[in-house]
């Protein structure tokens, strides 16, 4: 079974939610809520990805970043 996108967020990713948590709460439990409902990366949305990357400040992302999402979670089978 497949793990949650939430427990396979690379490292640096949960630290700087948690971080940005302690000045913008309700965003982090938010995007949390989101991670832990969701299995696959492609189950995102564009905006909800989008939460994602501005909560932990990340702008530049190439295209195939936002295509396959691997510079934020850890793969299962190669798979976000």
């Amino acid at each position: 079974m497949r793990t949650v996108l939430y427990t396979r967020l690379k490292p640096e990713i949960k630290r700087q939610i948690e971080e940005q948590g302690k000045l913008y709460p309700a965003t982090a439990r938010s995007v949390i809520a989101i991670l832990k409902d969701k299995t696959f990366y492609s189950d995102l949305t564009i905006s909800e990805v989008t939460d994602l990357t501005m909560h932990v400040n990340i702008y530049d992302r190439t295209d195939h970043e936002w295509f396959a999402g691997k510079d934020l979670f850890i793969t299962e089978n190669n798979v976000v």
